[in-house]
């Protein structure tokens, strides 16, 4: 092989050798594919909560307490609409309390506690207890004589405080202040109440 050809042999292999060295490590150093996006909150949270409520009303020497029970489903981790019943006992008129409510509730985040608004309508029949033993059916299916059908609206704030946190269910605590007001005179027109309930939430991703 003469010169010249020796001279373009190495000057070929000048120009190829960077191909064949730097194509290799463009490949190692690509990054790995990045895996997608979890979704940071779920699509939907159905939740229950059972609980108490205590407090009185705007009649004089009227305490009252109530059970609770709630469904509601959260959307995004921070609305959701809801159903409440409740059942209690009002002393003034010796007189029982069933009340149905439907609502929205929303909440905030301090850290792991959820402080939340809630605003709901609600019907609630007062009766006497005297009128629900004579007439148990009529009270059951709210159709009695000496039921009083109260409409109003039913307004909280609270707070859900954590007591266990999983992949997908946490068990909480709420604690809530609440106010009832009724337009009509029938009945007391506040009443002023506290409220302590055990909830659980199911996340759906």
């Amino acid at each position: 092989m003469d010169t010249r050809t020796r001279r373009a042999a190495l000057s070929l292999l000048a120009l190829t050798a960077p191909v064949f060295v730097v194509a290799p490590s463009r490949a190692d150093d690509a990054p790995a594919d990045t895996p997608p996006p979890q979704h940071l909150r779920p699509r939907g949270e159905p939740q229950a909560t059972f609980g108490a409520q205590a407090g009185s009303s705007t009649w004089p020497g009227d305490p009252v307490a109530l059970t609770t029970l709630k469904l509601a489903w959260r959307f995004q981790d921070v609305v959701a609409p809801f159903f409440m019943t409740r059942v209690g006992y009002g002393h003034v008129n010796d007189r029982s309390l069933v009340t149905l409510a439907i609502g929205a509730q929303l909440w905030g985040r301090l850290g792991p506690v959820r402080p939340y608004v809630r605003a709901a309508v609600q019907h609630q029949h007062e009766e006497s207890l005297a009128a629900v033993r004579s007439e148990p059916a009529g009270a059951l299916f709210g159709v009695g004589d000496g039921i009083r059908h109260r409409a109003g609206g039913d307004f909280a704030a609270g707070v859900d405080l954590p007591l266990h946190h999983g992949p997908q269910l946490d068990v909480y605590v709420a604690l809530e202040a609440v106010a009832d007001w009724f337009p009509d005179p029938r009945g007391p027109s506040l009443y002023a109440l506290g409220s302590a309930a055990l909830g659980v939430s199911h996340s759906l991703f």
